[in-house]
């Protein structure tokens, strides 16, 4: 809250994380974030912008490393 006026001046917002996402151990996913579906997030990144979708991000300030990724969860 702001000491002068009493407004909030940091409001929550949520996460959206969308269907088939997969996340590495240990990422932190910032507030207002959406995370489009078929993505992958790398382990331990710091994710504060939006994720577009099939793509792979990765880092402290994460960032689009590789486009157009498909994946699947069946076993060989």
């Amino acid at each position: 809250m702001s000491v002068e006026s009493g407004q909030r001046i940091n409001t929550a917002k949520d996460i959206e994380i969308q269907n088939h996402v997969w996340l590495g151990y240990n990422v932190n996913i910032n507030k207002g974030v959406i995370i489009e579906e078929n993505s992958v997030v790398a382990g331990h990144s710091v994710v504060t912008k939006s994720v577009p979708s099939s793509s792979i991000v990765a880092g402290l300030h994460a960032k689009v490393v590789k486009t157009g990724i498909t994946w699947s969860r069946t076993r060989v």
